[in-house]
């Protein structure tokens, strides 16, 4: 992970909040590969020095804007997850958080934009790596796992299982040519899943 500087002070923090919001509507309107620090300072209208002061470069506060919406999404599958675990079959419950993943991450562009550039490097790497663990965690406490009789590292390893084969599907979605291929992929997912869970969790 970077080791970029933290602010302490509400007016650091809400410097470092435009910068990230800037590099966020930059993202949403021009290629990555023409935004520049220079441009992320003039759109969060701040000098380009408070830029350096907090960011090593352009990537890490691409970086810093990844962490972010990472952690949007993960908060809004365990707010669904939570408000439809309680009542439903767990094939139901799985099958609507996997298909608000799916959705989400296809149709949030800024992060499909940053993952296309950010992809080959160790930072996104070591991001995916904490969002899929803050995932494992919350997801593991699922009441249908401890009624099956499963121990905690074996729920922790299905999710585990569950997340980054969805994570790879999602990925291999953008990577196709066609919409068409992109959706059977994606159609199968939920698919998969369930045909994998009914082993451990039955009807």
């Amino acid at each position: 992970m970077s080791k970029r500087k933290k602010p302490l002070q509400s007016r650091s923090k809400e410097r470092v909040t435009q910068i990230i919001q800037a590099a966020r509507e930059l993202v949403s309107t021009t290629e990555i590969a023409d935004i520049t620090t220079s441009l992320i300072a003039r759109k969060a209208s701040v000098p380009v020095g408070s830029v350096y002061q907090y960011f090593e470069d352009k990537n890490d506060v691409l970086l810093a804007l990844a962490e972010q919406i990472m952690a949007e999404h993960d908060k809004r599958f365990e707010t669904l997850f939570e408000d439809v675990s309680s009542h439903a079959h767990w094939r139901h419950v799985v099958k609507v958080v996997q298909d608000a993943v799916i959705n989400a991450l296809m149709e949030d562009e800024v992060y499909k934009r940053l993952s296309r550039s950010l992809a080959w490097t160790r930072e996104w790497n070591d991001i995916n790596r904490v969002s899929v663990n803050r995932l494992v965690d919350f997801f593991s406490g699922y009441g249908a796992f401890r009624e099956r009789g499963l121990t905690e590292t074996e729920a922790r390893n299905t999710v585990r299982i569950i997340v980054t084969i969805t994570s790879a599907v999602v990925r291999s979605a953008y990577e196709t040519t066609t919409r068409e291929e992109a959706q059977r992929l994606l159609d199968e997912l939920p698919k998969m899943t369930i045909a994998y869970l009914s082993t451990i969790l039955g009807d």
